[in-house]
């Protein structure tokens, strides 16, 4: 806190510091813990600032895209559709780094974000078919995959990523995950939202909230009680709601490994 004081009364810290500061950790992970997008669905309108400032700040390809935005229904008592934003998880055990078989991918040890290298990869896709999220995309120009890496750089420097400082409801955050938390929240069947593969899969970081009319339809699996109304929940659960997201970060589970 002290340190920070002082790069501010020196004007050091990066011009738009104060309107993202509050959304990314003051400190870095301690030990069992590790970093984890926190998404606010009540905030997000699928404006998709997230996936053009992702796009223009990691200098993707034409076509690429690293986050993408998708709608779930959800089965309240009032139906609606809810606008989802989603990325890589970060996962606790990501199925990406345990499918490729040439170790190009690394989980840090003391942020755990999981982070692809591109000069290790051979292209062979093993990984886009073991992550149940679909996130590893294939660039068929370069012949590698790539992902997203919740912009580690900047956020070694004190800033926030690309998707976080350009959602202008600030319905995105980064914050500090207990691992073993994570482990005991992808239990009893619970999934990141409606249609999205079990959690108990990979073991995913992000955390999705809503105070939203009905919450046992994203808490529970069908034909448990739910939880009282407004109340502010984490995402998971199964729904019986209709509709499956297709976009990347919420791919329904298919087969873990290729065919030989």
């Amino acid at each position: 806190m002290e340190r920070f004081a002082r790069s501010h009364d020196a004007h050091e810290l990066p011009a738009q510091a104060r309107y993202y500061r509050h959304l990314i950790p003051l400190e870095g992970p301690g030990p069992g813990q590790q970093y984890g997008f926190e998404v606010d669905l009540d905030a997000c309108t699928g404006c998709k600032a997230c996936v053009t400032a992702c796009h223009a700040l990691n200098g993707l390809d034409d076509g690429e895209s690293w986050r993408t935005v998708a709608s779930v229904h959800v089965g309240a008592a009032e139906p609606y559709q809810q606008t989802v934003t989603t990325a890589c998880h970060h996962c606790v055990e990501p199925a990406c780094l345990a499918g490729c078989p040439v170790n190009a991918y690394e989980k840090d040890p003391v942020t755990g974000i999981v982070a692809h290298l591109d000069d290790q990869c051979i292209g062979c896709r093993y990984c886009v078919l073991t992550c149940p999220y679909e996130v590893p995309r294939y660039n068929a120009d370069r012949g590698i995959v790539r992902k997203c890496d919740l912009c580690a750089d900047r956020l070694g420097a004190g800033e926030a990523p690309a998707c976080v400082q350009s959602c202008p409801n600030a319905a995105i955050r980064v914050s500090v995950v207990d691992t073993e938390g994570a482990r005991a929240a992808a239990g009893e069947g619970r999934t990141l939202v409606p249609g999205a593969p079990l959690s108990a899969i990979t073991v995913p970081t992000t955390t999705y909230r809503s105070a939203r009319a009905e919450p046992s339809s994203f808490l529970r699996p069908p034909g448990t009680a739910g939880v009282p109304k407004g109340r502010k929940n984490s995402v998971g659960g199964a729904s019986p709601g209709p509709r499956t997201p297709r976009a990347s970060g919420l791919a329904p589970a298919r087969p873990t490994c290729p065919s030989p």
